[in-house]
């Protein structure tokens, strides 16, 4: 029935334009219904319809609006747009704290007074000041028959070359006793290299008698050094088998600061090479060396 009714109004709407007749905005349109049949047929006013149809008015304006549809579904998200440019470099951030104070250095090596007058061994060199104004020296290593930092003669080394014995290069006495015969000094008995400083040390200390091999050793300077001892038995045959290289050796008996016991001491011959045991009343050579 609605189908047939919407296809009915159409045929009335053309039917009303073909005929010519102009509606202006608002005018109305009345029509019947056939109820039985359904035909529409067009009135000039309301009233005029049967009781078996129906009044039908037709408005040229527009009805209400009808209620919104539901909304449709979300279509799919498009590409992505293509990345921006990159943004400027921000400013450079504040300075950082200062780290911690690093660990102190190693001590540095020992200076030389020079308002004492003096300097550094020989060769070596004036490498710095430190802070209380003594003169830093330069590692030197020696080799035997080199001149020594006191102006010895090198007769034995140690560690390369920065260490050894340098010898006075002449004898301090053509002949002195050993000194205190009978009297046995403590702490003189020392027989191996690194032993004859403490061995004058003591004799000097436990002998007061003068002029002894020992005390004119350890009185001995050269070049502001006076660190000189009698050598020991040891140390006095190594100066003997470099007797060449430090040379001023007399084919004669040479004391060193051993003490075999109350009454003698060892000496070493610089002409057989040969050690003994001597009486200490005896006058021999004497010839002062020194470590470095």
């Amino acid at each position: 029935m609605k189908a047939i009714l919407t296809i009915c109004l159409a045929m009335l709407f053309m039917l009303v334009v073909t005929a010519g007749t102009c509606l202006a905005a608002n005018d109305t349109i009345y029509a019947c219904i056939v109820k039985t049949t359904g035909a529409v047929r067009i009135v000039s006013s309301p009233g005029l319809c049967k009781s078996v149809e129906s009044l039908l008015t037709w408005y040229t304006q527009a009805g209400p609006t009808g209620p919104s549809g539901p909304t449709g579904a979300t279509g799919p998200a498009g590409p992505t747009g293509p990345s921006g440019a990159t943004g400027a470099t921000g400013a450079t951030g504040a300075t950082g704290a200062t780290g911690a104070t690093g660990a102190t250095g190693a001590t540095g090596p020992a200076g030389i007074n020079v308002a004492a007058g003096q300097q550094c061994p020989h060769g070596a060199a004036v490498i710095g000041f430190d802070q209380d104004g003594y003169i830093i020296c330069s590692n030197v290593t020696y080799a035997i028959g080199d001149v020594g930092p006191a102006g010895g003669r090198v007769f034995y080394i140690t560690d390369g070359g920065l260490h050894g014995l340098e010898a006075a290069p002449a004898d301090q006495s053509v002949g002195a006793v050993w000194g205190c015969d009978g009297t046995e000094i403590s702490g003189a008995d020392g027989t191996a290299v690194g032993t004859g400083a403490q061995n004058t040390a003591s004799i000097v200390a436990g002998c007061t008698e003068s002029g002894i091999a020992a005390k004119i050793a350890d009185d001995y300077t050269l070049d502001g050094y006076d660190d000189w001892f009698l050598p020991s038995i040891d140390e006095l045959i190594l100066l003997y088998l470099q007797k060449t290289v430090v040379g001023g050796f007399a084919n004669d008996f040479y004391w060193s600061s051993t003490e075999y016991d109350s009454g003698n001491a060892w000496y070493q011959s610089f002409n057989s090479g040969s050690q003994f045991d001597y009486g200490k009343y005896h006058a021999l050579r004497v010839r002062a060396v020194r470590a470095f």
